[in-house]
Order: structure tokens, then sequence, then C-alpha cells
């Protein structure tokens, strides 16, 4: 059986309330009793995500962004990491060329690997997060570039986190994952983040498997 069909019978296997409202999390970690082949694929299948969707932070080939980027950008820009980057002197020229440049997928990897292990993000969460994160990007018009992925995948994730009712990454946490950024920091872009996305962290079960369907199938048969 495919990943795909094993996580939609997952989640067929979920319970849903009276009112209607679907959630992919539950009392019980699933992430906890996933096989290893299961957590190896899925984690595969979401650094292609990130691998397929990342563009270089100066794409030549890219034609004038959108008004519409262009101006949620003005809202971020307190948060470039491009600024940060270049002006943290503890950063080696090579070090910052890196930051800045469109990701290996092994460097995609290793800092999900960091994600996962310092966050304590199970894969479950991870999806629901990947899944705030398109919707942002959708209603936004933006790409997700090199200089920006990681503060959103983590803005994402946080957020994420609390939906589920777990608590999100602390400073500590934070400050070893990326520490370009302060917890108040990341906290205001969540609240911006959610703005954006006019709050609507609630999916359908449909919403939900729509999106595996869409972002991991190709994926599984990159991977399987």
């Amino acid at each position: 059986m495919c990943l795909l069909h094993s996580l939609e019978k997952y989640l067929k296997e979920e319970e849903i309330s009276s009112a209607g409202t679907w959630s992919p999390f539950r009392v019980g970690s699933r992430g906890a009793t996933r096989t290893t082949q299961e957590r190896n694929r899925l984690f595969s299948s979401i650094i292609t995500f990130f691998e397929k969707s990342i563009v270089s932070a100066f794409n030549s080939h890219e034609g004038p962004e959108p008004i519409k980027e262009r101006n949620y950008y003005k809202e971020f820009r307190k948060f470039s990491e491009l600024d940060r980057i270049t002006k943290d002197a503890s950063l080696s020229t090579k070090e910052k060329i890196k930051l800045i440049s469109r990701p290996s997928r092994s460097d995609i990897g290793a800092f999900l690997k960091k994600l996962f292990k310092y966050g304590e993000v199970q894969y479950e969460v991870q999806i629901y997060a990947l899944l705030l994160l398109s919707r942002f990007l959708t209603t936004t018009g933006w790409k997700l570039r090199a200089t920006h992925w990681r503060i959103l995948l983590i803005t994402a994730t946080r957020i994420a986190q609390k939906f589920e009712g777990r608590h999100p990454m602390r400073a500590n946490v934070l400050e070893h994952i990326y520490p370009l950024f302060s917890v108040e920091e990341f906290t205001h872009l969540e609240n911006h983040f959610l703005h954006i996305i006019d709050y609507r962290c609630f999916t359908t079960y449909e919403q939900y498997t729509n999106f595996l369907r869409n972002n991991f199938e190709s994926c599984d048969k990159l991977h399987g």
C-alpha cells in the first residue's frame, strides 16, 4: 500500500464530531506508532515538497513580482532574512551565500531534522503546517523563496502546534533551530500570518486529503 493510501486509510479512522468539525489530530500519538518505513517515506516527501517549491532569493528567470506580492512583502520587510544574514558578523561569506541560495535536498533535510527533533514536531503537525503554508502562499501570490522559507515554515508549524493543543516551540528551542529571530518576532509573524489567511486554520476531511493527494502522490512515485 502506497503512503498516500495508508495516510487516507488512517484519516478515515479519525473521529468526526457531531458539529461536523474534523481534525487530523487526536489523543494518542499516531506519529509515534508510524512504522519506520512510513516515517522515512513521509519525510522524503516533505523534503520534495520544499525542493519543488523553493526558488532562489534572486531568480533571474522570474518576471516582475505581482503587485499583491509586493504589498504583502512590505508587511514582512522588518523580518527580512536577507538583511539579517548579510549583517550577521558571526557568519562567513560562504555561509551567507549558502543561506540565501536555493537549498539543496540535503540542506532542506538537515533543517527539517532539526525542526522535528528540537521542536518535537509530529508528522501530522508538519503536514498540517504545510497546508497552512500553502494557504498563505495562495493568498499572497508569493513564491517560496530561499530567504524566507525557514521563517514561514517555523511560523506555520507553531500555529499548527497550537491548533493541535500542544505548546509551541519555546524561545530556547527557536534560538537553537533558527537564532536570527526572537520568539516575540515569531509571535508577531504568527499574528500577521493568521490575518492574511483570514484565520482559516480549520479544514475539512476532503480538503486535507486533497492536499495530500495533490502534494504527496507524485512524491511517492519518485521515492516509493
